[in-house]
């Protein structure tokens, strides 16, 4: 294991170390579909830098058809989460014959042993996590904690080890990114579409952990339809079935709404987003899509420094932002409580639906 050094050693190694052979470089981004979409900007950056390395993307297999989209990645490993799963993981990692693996996913997951014991050469992680340390051979000092800068521009730091430290603003990075063209048009998915109609596509739900502080309340969209005309708008609503479904029942079972929840996959939902005329919806996966595909999109967000669109706000020059203000409860704390948090019920549905009628 590299010994413990600080951050001005780390950068120092990372300018004097020859990366020259450096052919097949992975990027570990096992989170959310947004998490790895503000991963982009690194594989376009690597590119830059090594324009004949092979750039692999190891996520989740719901990230595939997203990671379709970026043109800087060259292949695409859906690694499992799974501790049970470890001897064939171990095998799949030597099999894909990496030179670097960088984990830009900073939480403690499996994958993070199963790259040591794959003897990867190199693992560059983050200085600040105890998990990297235990596992990387190289690390970068990449304070996250309450940051004024987006998680895109945090990532390209771990890039340092590479001998790649460029200062880029968020909108700079938006600039870089290479896209692939996207697939034709399914007749399922255009079904859903009215030529005659603006189409507005809502997700009102969240995947990531913590969800119920993070959402706008259902009564609020329930209000926004009745200041929507229904002569104007076609409005879909996307999200799974379950608990999210079950969270927006009362929204879903609205006749002004086509409810799709449930009924697409990643790669239709990626159809829907580039074929509608906008999208609106809370800080999760499809508002970074969108921004993405540089469509209209509206995304309400909290207000604290962790959660904000400081550092969660999607790419795309169309992108538009509502943030809430802080309630009571985050009036008095820096570790506002979930189940306390009522700060998404400062924007009101008048606020958005006068947004959405600017469209």
């Amino acid at each position: 294991m590299q010994a413990f050094v600080t951050p001005y050693q780390v950068c120092y190694h990372a300018k004097t170390q020859s990366t020259k052979t450096i052919m097949r470089i992975a990027l570990q981004q096992m989170d959310n579909l947004g998490d790895v979409i503000l991963a982009f900007p690194m594989a376009a950056l690597i590119k830059k830098k090594h324009p004949k390395a092979k750039i692999i993307l190891i996520a989740r297999e719901s990230s595939r058809a997203v990671a379709a989209l970026c043109a800087d990645i060259d292949e695409f490993y859906a690694a499992s989460s799974k501790e049970e799963d470890g001897s064939a993981q171990i095998q799949n990692l030597q099999d894909l014959k990496l030179d670097v693996l960088i984990h830009v996913a900073t939480g403690k997951k499996p994958i993070l042993k199963w790259a040591k014991a794959a003897r990867i050469p190199l693992r560059i992680g983050s200085l600040r996590r105890l998990h990297h340390i235990m596992t990387c051979n190289r690390f970068v000092y990449v304070k996250r904690q309450r940051t004024p800068e987006n998680e895109a521009v945090l990532n390209t730091k771990l890039l340092k080890s590479l001998g790649i430290d460029q200062h880029l603003s968020f909108a700079e990075l938006n600039n870089i990114i290479h896209l692939n063209p996207l697939p034709e048009l399914s007749p399922k998915v255009a079904a859903f579409l009215d030529p005659k109609r603006f189409n507005l596509v809502i997700h009102p739900g969240s995947s990531a952990q913590h969800t119920a502080s993070k959402e706008w309340p259902e009564g609020y969209y329930l209000k926004l339809l009745e200041l929507l005309d229904p002569k104007k708008y076609n409005i879909m609503v996307t999200g799974v079935i379950g608990t999210e479904s079950e969270r927006f029942k009362h929204f879903i079972e609205d006749p002004r709404v086509q409810n799709l929840m449930g009924q697409l996959n990643i790669p239709e939902l990626v159809q829907l987003i580039e074929h509608s005329d906008a999208l609106l919806c809370g800080s999760t996966g499809p508002l970074h899509i969108a921004g993405l595909l540089n469509k209209k999109c509206l995304g309400l967000y909290l207000p604290h420094p962790s959660k904000n669109a400081t550092r969660w706000g999607p790419f795309g020059s169309n992108s538009e932002i509502i943030t809430a203000e802080n309630c009571s409860h985050c009036q008095t704390t820096l570790k506002p409580k979930e189940d306390a948090c009522q700060c998404m019920r400062t924007i009101l549905p008048e606020t958005v639906a006068e947004r959405i009628n600017r469209w």
